[in-house]
């Protein structure tokens, strides 16, 4: 994030572990202050943000208050239980208002057929296409 160039417009942060929950709260303490204004978030599945099953909102906090809005991983091929009303649910246990779900399109998966019933989400969806960004 202190890296960013000036004319960011928006910032997605992948937090799937305990070292990417390290590396967006060093991001946030050198974050320059023009980054305030843009659009910032969180991808995620929680697993740092909770120990084993008992969510931890003191973990979420900082990435609140720092105004990271929540993308979930709804990843349902993999695990059935992360559909968008359970994750939300998680969401909003750690303290974030809402969440935006994420829908797995890989290996056939497509967001429409899959994930149908969900694809007027109130505050809208998002999917991703690769794993990793080179």
């Amino acid at each position: 994030m202190a890296f960013a160039p000036p004319d960011t417009e928006f910032l997605i942060a992948e937090l799937e572990d305990q070292k990417d929950y390290d590396g967006i709260l060093a991001g946030i303490e050198q974050m320059p202050s023009w980054m305030d204004d843009i659009p910032k978030a969180v991808v995620t599945t929680f697993v740092p943000l909770r120990d084993g099953f008992v969510p931890l909102p003191e973990k979420a906090q900082p990435l609140i208050d720092a105004g990271f809005a929540c993308l979930t991983e709804c990843d349902m091929p993999a695990n059935p239980n992360q559909s968008p009303p359970r994750m939300d649910f998680s969401a909003q246990t750690l303290g974030w208002d809402y969440s935006i779900p994420g829908f797995y399109c890989q290996n056939g998966f497509r967001p429409e057929t899959h994930y149908a019933e969900w694809m007027d989400w109130q505050w809208g969806w998002w999917t991703w296409l690769a794993e990793y960004v080179l």
